[in-house]
């Protein structure tokens, strides 16, 4: 039953790992089962860092078919601040809001890019 437990902990980090892999491959249709896979275990276990995690690869693979940044907001409307860590869509509404990326405050929501 333990193995059962851990295995099913690494579940969103599994499929992280993998859908990064398939991202930079270019198989984004994988990649996108992969996130989709993670977000269902990572939501189960409450695990929000793994979720913006999964939530990014995700928008990786929205900007690589040339869709908006709203899509990826659609899709976390109900946990915003998921959205905003995991999208390229929080730069904007971090400078709306009035911060900078050279204000103390507020370095750290711009260092989120790799």
């Amino acid at each position: 039953r333990e193995a059962r437990d851990d295995a099913a902990f690494s579940m969103p980090r599994m499929c992280l790992q993998r859908a990064r892999a398939l991202l930079a491959l270019d198989r984004l249709d994988e990649a996108t089962e992969q996130v989709a896979l993670g977000l269902v275990a990572a939501r189960g276990q409450e695990l929000p860092y793994e979720e913006a995690l999964l939530l990014r690869v995700s928008s990786a693979t929205d900007e690589r078919r040339g869709l908006a940044a709203d899509a990826a907001l659609a899709r976390t409307a109900e946990r915003r601040l998921i959205s905003l860590i995991a999208t390229s869509a929080g730069d904007a509404l971090y400078r709306a809001a009035g911060f900078a990326e050279r204000d103390s405050r507020s370095t750290a929501l711009f260092m989120r890019r790799n």
